[in-house]
């Protein structure tokens, strides 16, 4: 548990089952980009733009200078987001924390 550093809550249906709407996530310190695709690619991230978006979803590599952001939620209904890296737009992914579990109920 020490290296939960806050809550966060989920908003939206594009997580479930993982988290419902409402449920708070655990999440970690911010880590930059790169260390996000080293440490975590492949599993649930809050990632964050530089427009200010925040997203809970999967963290997947993608082609040249992007990564994609896959939903958690299973039956395909949302499509992925895509971020690109380093690029100087709004669009570029600037922070990802890692998310350590959900509470099912508010604390």
């Amino acid at each position: 548990m020490s290296t939960v550093k806050g809550l966060v809550e989920a908003a939206g249906q594009s997580a479930e089952p993982v988290a419902l709407d409402g449920q708070m996530l655990m999440i970690g310190d911010p880590v930059s980009p790169d260390d996000a695709l080293t440490w975590f690619e492949g599993r649930p991230i809050i990632a964050g733009d530089r427009h200010g978006n925040r997203y809970f979803k999967r963290l997947r590599r993608g082609e040249a200078s992007t990564v994609v952001l896959e939903s958690l939620e299973i039956s395909g209904g949302f499509p992925p987001t895509v971020l690109t890296l380093q690029t100087g737009r709004t669009t570029d992914l600037e922070e990802a924390r890692p998310v350590y579990g959900v509470l099912f109920e508010r604390p």
